[in-house]
């Protein structure tokens, strides 16, 4: 089983405007709300390929109940903890004719101790039952930012693979439990090692740094110019492909997701990533947070370039 951690989860609402105008009046093109937080969006994606996860979390309120509402009809198992207060939402402002993103995230809910320990029995008999562990984003208020490195270790005690996405502190501690694989983008890796990373030499040194310290995996995105996957003994690295951005909202999720698909169908490292790739694609193709199909994700792999 894949067990996906969203320990911060969101209302995600897209807005479209044209030709968007910092500190103006703007006119609403129109608007898409979708569940977000990264794990979420994982599973989202995993269920498109008839793969089914367990996600997992906390989530409150009415937005938390628009959440489980969502994930109930589209048949994606979850096993969430409820909390007093509400599930955050995020704003995000696309520019339609510039294609940027603009990202308004809320800190989230505070999570008491009892809440917390009722999330750590239920992850305790989760990890059990999988193989794969994907945890992913950012963490609500009350929860300590060593809590991804406790919960790595506690998925490799149960001999499960740990994807971590995250950033900042909760990166820099979590890599401190060995996950299997991380999957920073490029400024992400320069904040966590505090260095600046010019060209592809570096990020391939910057990364085996990072595999010298237990960690199997390292993937870094780099928006436009593709993405690099480094291991001990091999760098591979996905060329760009050209499509019409819509919402990078996602992207990077959808890497994982991909990826996790590719681990789960036991394919090659390489090809995994190929086809994590291609889901990411497709992704930055859609509005909001829509996630990739089967069909539309695999036309994309024969585009992919892996060098």
């Amino acid at each position: 089983m894949i067990l996906t951690v969203t320990l911060n989860p969101a209302i995600d609402q897209t807005i479209y405007i044209e030709d968007f105008k910092k500190g103006e009046v703007n006119k609403v093109d129109y608007s898409v709300k979708d569940p977000g937080g990264k794990g979420i969006n994982v599973s989202r994606v995993m269920k498109n390929f008839e793969i089914q996860s367990t996600a997992i979390g906390f989530i409150g309120g009415k937005s938390g109940e628009f959440i489980k509402d969502f994930l109930f009809k589209n048949s994606i198992n979850e096993d969430f903890t409820k909390v007093k207060e509400d599930t955050r939402t995020n704003i995000k402002i696309v520019d339609s004719i510039s294609g940027s993103t603009t990202d308004i995230n809320q800190r989230g809910a505070y999570i008491s101790s009892d809440e917390q320990i009722e999330f750590l029995n239920t992850y305790k008999k989760m990890v059990k039952e999988s193989n794969i562990v994907v945890i992913a984003g950012s963490v609500p208020d009350g929860i300590e930012n060593i809590v991804y490195k406790s919960l790595i270790e506690i998925a490799n005690e149960a001999e499960c693979k740990v994807i971590l996405d995250a950033s900042g502190d909760l990166l820099k501690e979590g890599i401190k439990g060995k996950p299997f694989m991380i999957k920073p983008n490029i400024h992400e890796l320069e904040e966590l090692l505090s260095i600046k990373l010019n060209d592809k030499e570096d990020i391939v040194k910057a990364a085996r740094e990072l595999v010298d310290t237990g960690i199997e995996l390292v993937c870094i995105s780099m928006g436009k110019e593709g993405s690099i996957l480094v291991s001990r003994e091999d760098v591979y690295q996905a060329k760009p492909v050209e499509v019409t951005v819509k919402s990078t909202v996602g992207a990077g999720d959808s890497l994982v997701a991909g990826f996790t698909i590719g681990l789960a169908q036991e394919l090659s490292v390489k090809e995994a990533f190929r086809l994590g790739v291609a889901t990411s694609i497709i992704a930055v193709s859609k509005e909001g947070t829509k996630a990739a199909n089967e069909k539309e994700t695999y036309e994309m792999v024969e585009r992919v370039e892996i060098i």
